[in-house]
């Protein structure tokens, strides 16, 4: 099997299932997109020119893409790059500034198969629909990640985030581990413990912080899923308080945040290339920054609801091609080609929803 040219459909599928759940597989093109519709009761909370006060609710569009290219080389070094695209708008035309469209790009190089060392570049670009910053930043980034065959991942990363307001411009530091424990046929546990800290041009805007996130992958009967994930972080700014605190958060302590999120995710089975679910989303900031006489809040909380559409397509040269014969009878095999869950990609999905989230940290306020 592993070196035929076709196959039927149910043998291919064991093929791919193989493929996949070999610890050194990567599909050489990969794209997912990620449709999202739906209500949120607090419009900035999402938006990087932030929630410094609660904005009205409304409702809310998002789409994220992911693409990825990976060299079909049988050696231990296989060049990669990868593109994204986050995009979140509000038809209403009250809410319209809070939208965004977020750009990433990254080049890099893959060392090792059942073991993975990647080091790569990222660029990233932010463009936001808030008058007058349209331009909001960009960031050039180093970073190295490695995987194992036995779930366990380790990155850190180096950036310089230039912000159109120049006393935001920061370098940062970053990096964590993480890492997955399948508990039986129908439940995975999932847990990444990360940090951060920020060197920015105007001391009060200095950061450190990090936290816990978990989560929880449950597979029901007849193909549908369940992802329960909760994360939890502490920011402090070491430089703030003072005369130049109040001029940058409104108050003379030093601002101290805590931020706790909630994502629950139910998917129905799929249908081809394409998976429906719906999502509520809750998150909610506690922060000792608030300004004496109330024109500023930096407390948020906020509930959203979901309907998602997902799309997943990849291309695999090395498969059998898939072939029909009117005399042949299938083979129940018991399994489908995408079963088997990447928890390495899983947990990466986590982080990039909450690094996506974590946005308001470093908005206008």
């Amino acid at each position: 099997l592993p070196r035929a040219k076709r196959a039927f459909q149910e043998d291919r599928a064991v093929w791919l299932q193989r493929w996949n759940a070999h610890p050194g597989s990567l599909p050489p093109l990969r794209l997912r997109l990620d449709a999202a519709t739906g209500f949120t009761s607090n419009s900035s909370a999402g938006s990087p020119t932030d929630a410094s006060t609660d904005a009205a609710n409304g409702f809310v569009n998002r789409l994220d893409a992911d693409s990825s290219f990976t060299a079909p080389l049988r050696g231990p070094v296989r060049p990669m790059v990868q593109g994204t695209a986050r995009l979140q708008g509000f038809p209403a035309q009250a809410l319209r500034e809070y939208s965004y469209v977020d750009l990433a790009w990254r080049p890099g190089v893959i060392f090792g198969r059942t073991n993975r060392l990647t080091l790569a570049y990222r660029g990233n670009l932010l463009l936001s629909a808030w008058p007058g910053h349209r331009y909001f930043y960009e960031a050039h980034r180093g970073e190295a990640e490695l995987e194992t065959g036995a779930g366990f991942i380790a990155f850190m990363g180096a950036s310089r985030r230039i912000f159109r307001d120049g006393g935001r411009t920061r370098t940062e530091l970053d990096g964590g581990v993480g890492g997955s424990l399948p508990m039986n046929d129908w439940l995975s546990l999932l847990a990444v413990a990360s940090f951060r800290y920020f060197d920015a041009v105007g001391d009060p805007y200095d950061q450190a912080g990090g936290g816990p996130l978990v989560a929880a992958l449950v597979r029901l009967p007849v193909n549908m899923r369940l992802r329960m994930a909760l994360s939890a972080a502490v920011d402090v700014f070491p430089h703030s308080g003072g005369e130049r605190g109040t001029l940058a958060f409104g108050t003379q302590q030093r601002r101290r945040d805590l931020t706790v999120r909630q994502s629950s995710e139910f998917w129905f089975p799929p249908l081809g290339a394409f998976h429906a679910g719906f999502a509520w989303e809750f998150n909610h900031r506690d922060s000792n920054a608030d300004e004496a006489q109330g024109t500023l809040n930096y407390d948020y909380a906020e509930h959203r609801i979901l309907l998602k559409l997902r799309m997943e397509w990849t291309l695999n040269p090395a498969a059998p091609r898939a072939v029909k014969d009117p005399m042949h009878v299938p083979l129940n095999w018991g399994i489908s080609a995408g079963k088997n869950a990447d928890m390495n990609s899983e947990i990466r999905s986590l982080l990039q929803q909450d690094e996506a989230a974590r946005a308001s940290s470093s908005c206008v306020e």
